[in-house]
């Protein structure tokens, strides 16, 4: 199967698309379109400079071939079970105008994209093609990019999400949903949103491997007892909440990693609080696995009732104590993680863990690190990517009229066997 990928801007930040094309990239053909963005910019520094970046790669055609050649790939079974260096065989900057309010934009980027397109996959080998949104913003180009089956990934719920000019994209969303043949959805409420008869759960994985292997106790992180977060400081993030906890515990660290979007100047300035800015996906492992404590300090909000962070996975694999905000992706993990309610006292909760901690073992520690560890064991991105690549060839065969329509009573994962 070939594939054409609407996503973020590949080697950014680490999302759900990127994880799965990994894999899907080392034996299948992959054309990889940066992102379009997901609302009109702003007379802003950033906005500016990210027009002019984006400007100056689609003067210049910016496309990026990694592979001189490439052979017929092989069937599904074939998906590697360990991490890749893979990455699509070739990455494109979207010809589009950002400007998704103005219906003569949209038909200027549905030209210049579905050329783009067509000119790329020329090149590559005859076989089943599969057009793959992760963003509203691409709606337009189904259809016209001789495309045989179409996927809408929602892995956020973009109505909500910050940074976004809702009322648009929740329309585009509206088209895509109409328009696209398959719907895979990162959590259980973004499911129930879509129609039943052609959406199916597909939830967040984890680099399983890269988490859970015991890691040395990089240098950045402190000597003292210390509670930990990673990801971006944005609105969704508690943060008068990790202001009370670092002043409730003034002899530990509170250690955050990434980049900061809203007001952290009172936060920053205590003491003992340490933050570095953002960093590899491949070192967030070993940083993690040496906090006392892990946190996922969100707000109560519609953007995180929907989401399924992919550090909640990973905060699991690496076996490191959570506490985490009480929304509903994580409760499926609550045996092993403490949940906090929104009339719950996050303090008096995670003062309850760190009793407990002090009064375990070492041995019950490592227990309990491993029995967390291996809730998400089959969760691996490898299994994920078979998943994928599963429900769009069960899409595109019924569709061809290959296999009858199906019709399920859950949008849960289904079981398969996949050698």
């Amino acid at each position: 199967m070939k594939w054409t990928v609407f996503g973020e801007d590949w080697g950014s930040h680490p999302s759900s698309t990127q994880h799965l094309f990994r894999y899907l990239s080392a034996n299948e053909q992959v054309v990889w379109m940066n992102s379009m963005g997901l609302r009109h910019p702003k007379l802003n520094a950033h906005d500016i400079k990210r027009l002019y970046t984006k400007g100056k790669k689609m003067m210049t055609r910016n496309a990026s071939k990694h592979a001189s050649c490439y052979c017929e790939p092989p069937l599904l079974q074939s998906v590697p079970v360990t991490p890749p260096e893979s990455r699509p065989q070739t990455v494109l900057s979207p010809m589009a105008l950002p400007f998704y309010g103005f219906p003569p934009a949209r038909k200027v980027n549905k030209y210049c994209l579905s050329r783009q397109i067509k000119k790329a996959q020329a090149s590559m080998q005859k076989s089943p093609h599969a057009l793959w949104l992760s963003l509203p913003s691409a709606v337009d180009v189904i259809g016209h990019c001789d495309e045989e089956v179409s996927v809408y990934y929602c892995g956020d719920d973009f109505r909500a999400l910050a940074g976004v000019d809702h009322k648009i994209i929740g329309r585009m969303e509206d088209e895509l949903v109409e328009k696209c043949d398959l719907i895979l959805t990162a959590s259980e409420m973004l499911a129930d949103r879509f129609p039943a008869h052609k959406t199916r759960l597909l939830e967040h994985g984890v680099d399983y491997r890269q988490f859970a292997q015991k890691r040395s106790k990089p240098t950045g992180v402190p000597h003292t007892k210390t509670l930990g977060f990673y990801g971006q400081l944005a609105d969704w993030v508690d943060i008068e909440l990790l202001e009370k906890i670092a002043d409730h515990y003034p002899s530990w660290t509170l250690m955050l990693i990434g980049a900061v979007h809203t007001n952290t100047k009172e936060l920053l300035n205590k003491p003992n609080v340490k933050i570095l800015p953002p960093m590899p996906h491949s070192q967030l492992s070993a940083f993690v696995q040496n906090w006392d404590i892990a946190l996922l300090p969100f707000r109560h909000c519609q953007q995180i009732d929907h989401c399924n962070p992919l550090k909640l996975r990973e905060y699991l694999a690496s076996g490191t104590p959570i506490v985490c905000t009480d929304f509903h992706a994580a409760r499926a993990y609550q045996s092993a993680i403490t949940l906090v309610s929104e009339h719950d006292d996050y303090i008096s909760k995670l003062d309850h863990i760190v009793r407990e901690l002090g009064q375990c073992s070492n041995q019950e520690k490592q227990t309990q690190r491993a029995l967390q560890s291996n809730l998400v064991k089959q969760d691996d991105w490898s299994q994920k990517a078979k998943l994928a690549h599963h429900y769009v060839l069960c899409a595109l065969n019924e569709k061809q009229g290959i296999t009858p329509p199906k019709t399920f009573n859950s949008k849960r994962e289904v079981c398969i066997e996949l050698r």
